[in-house]
């Protein structure tokens, strides 16, 4: 089943990871000394992913996948994921705020547009299957 998801998501340029396929760019994810650090670190985010909705992967720089999510717009899934490592009040959920504090550091984030939010759903969960990242955002799990 894995290697017909795979051709599917060939078939509609969702594989495999690729700065010919993705929007890629390389962040630290980390706590900000001052807020001109994190503002200058929102702002790059911002730069890069605008007001694209769609799906986003975060993977560490040894190529293990972090993470995968949809947003509608991606900036303000990732600004959220940004803002879990200062565990700040207005983004509460435990899972994440722990997974973003533990897992600090220089990422690169992958990003594609996808308009339509059930495809989304589907195009999300479907390289959760093929990519297994290591946090789910939920807790179950995909194998």
């Amino acid at each position: 089943m894995e290697e017909k998801i795979k051709a599917f998501l060939l078939s509609i340029g969702f594989y495999p990871l690729s700065k010919e396929n993705w929007i890629v760019f390389t962040i630290n994810h980390s706590k900000a000394e001052t807020d001109e650090e994190k503002n200058k670190t929102l702002n790059y985010l911002k730069i890069h992913v605008n007001k694209i909705n769609g799906i986003y992967i975060y993977k560490k720089v040894n190529g293990e996948v972090m993470y995968i999510g949809k947003g509608k717009p991606i900036y303000n899934r990732l600004k959220s994921h940004y803002y879990e490592i200062f565990k700040n009040p207005e983004y509460p959920c435990h899972h994440f705020t722990a997974f973003f504090s533990s897992n600090q550091g220089e990422v690169e984030i992958y990003c594609k547009e996808l308009e339509d939010e059930d495809n989304r759903v589907i195009v999300e969960t479907m390289l959760q299957k093929i990519y297994k990242p290591i946090f789910l955002g939920k807790k179950s799990t995909i194998t």
